[in-house]
């Protein structure tokens, strides 16, 4: 004889069968959530609105790499390619990331993360 499947059960398959978990029946008690088949998904969030007060006021090329030099209310400071806003970085609002910048053109170009919708700053 060969040798053992280290992975087979050696329970005969009814003994397998009834010592795993079966699922929640319905009236059998258990939760909503259980019934629905998990947790419920999270609903998007909302990016937060970008305001007339962001600009794009310079682009420098440091190293091989762009920067976009910004100016959003009384905050100014640099942005890099794929930076995302947030409390981390309270120059970009939160939702949103850096997804090119042109030095050439002197543009920066950001989008909201995950979707479609970018805006294009050309220097101010």
């Amino acid at each position: 004889m060969g040798r053992l499947d280290p992975f087979l059960d050696p329970r005969p398959p009814a003994a397998a069968a009834a010592s795993e978990p079966s699922p929640p029946r319905a009236g059998l008690g258990g939760s909503a959530k259980a019934k629905a088949g998990g947790r419920k998904p999270l609903a998007p969030s909302q990016p937060a609105a970008l305001g007339s007060a962001f600009k794009l006021t310079g682009v420098v090329q440091t190293g091989g790499r762009s920067e976009a030099i910004v100016q959003n209310g009384d905050r100014i400071g640099s942005l890099v390619l794929g930076e995302r806003g947030g409390d981390r970085h309270p120059l970009l609002p939160k939702g949103w990331i850096v997804e090119s910048i042109d030095s050439q053109a002197a543009q920066l170009r950001i989008c909201i993360v995950g979707q479609q919708k970018c805006r294009l700053f050309p220097l101010s």
